[in-house]
């Protein structure tokens, strides 16, 4: 039997475990290179939710007391809020909005756009035009301003289930994989656009998907030059592009 020299398998062996050595270095390069995301994108909760309580506690969103509901193609005025813009104005439960101003609305969320885009604000006074068991009603109502005192404990119950979900679930993740830098992106592509241009008035989606294809193009532009993962700077790019047109765009009575 002829047999094999020893430097043979000295040889194989260190080769073996430079290799080890090398996907383990891979490996552990790439668990912290994806807390960098991670970081980032905390940072720009952070800074988010600061722009957002700055342009909350100035910008006053107007309310009219009624509480509206959908029915058939028009909407039903089912209850007042007592003491209300509505119930002052004479707006009764059962009356039909057909129009503000003359111009028609069919829904809530439709109600909702015109008086936002029209400019009503609070203390303005647009006219509904109402059908009140078939008799057509005009009613100018001045509107209020909505109560935000329950928006506080709103926020920390959604906070404790951000924590609980979603760091302790990225938390895991982090632990199991190294390809996190996928989802990140997927994460930023679909948050970011939607948190900067939460106050924009006029063509939001237009900004939104602006700032996505900006982002990309200057994550993959630094990826080229410095030779680094294109996912994670893709990320890093559509939060700082986010941030920027954030603080730009908003509307100047929000800032």
């Amino acid at each position: 039997m002829q047999k094999i020299p020893t430097k043979t398998f000295d040889s194989g062996t260190r080769a073996k475990n430079r290799l080890q050595s090398y996907l383990q270095m891979k490996k552990d390069f790439l668990i912290r290179f994806s807390a960098v995301p991670l970081a980032l994108l905390t940072l720009a909760s952070i800074v988010f939710a600061v722009i957002n309580f700055q342009k909350e506690s100035q910008y006053l969103i107007p309310y009219d007391g009624v509480w509206w509901m959908e029915d058939g193609g028009t909407i039903q005025a089912q209850r007042l809020a007592p003491g209300g813009p509505g119930e002052q104005a004479g707006i009764k439960p059962g009356d039909k909005l057909l129009a503000v101003n003359e111009h028609p609305v069919h829904s809530v969320a439709g109600l909702r756009r015109h008086l936002d885009k029209t400019g009503y604000g609070v203390w303005s006074k647009p006219t509904y035009q109402l059908d009140r068991h078939g008799v057509k009603v005009q009613v100018p109502v001045i509107l209020g301003q909505v109560d935000k005192s329950l928006n506080f404990p709103l926020r920390l119950i959604a906070l404790v289930y951000l924590g609980i979900g979603f760091y302790v679930l990225f938390g895991c993740a982090v632990t199991v994989s190294v390809q996190l830098v996928g989802l990140f992106l997927v994460f930023t592509t679909l948050v970011v656009p939607a948190l900067a241009t939460f106050y924009s008035r006029r063509l939001r989606l237009i900004k939104a998907y602006t700032l996505g294809a900006l982002g990309y193009a200057a994550g993959l532009v630094v990826s080229v030059v410095t030779d680094l993962p294109s996912g994670a700077r893709i990320v890093c790019a559509i939060v700082v592009v986010g941030i920027l047109m954030a603080l730009v765009t908003a509307p100047r009575n929000a800032m």
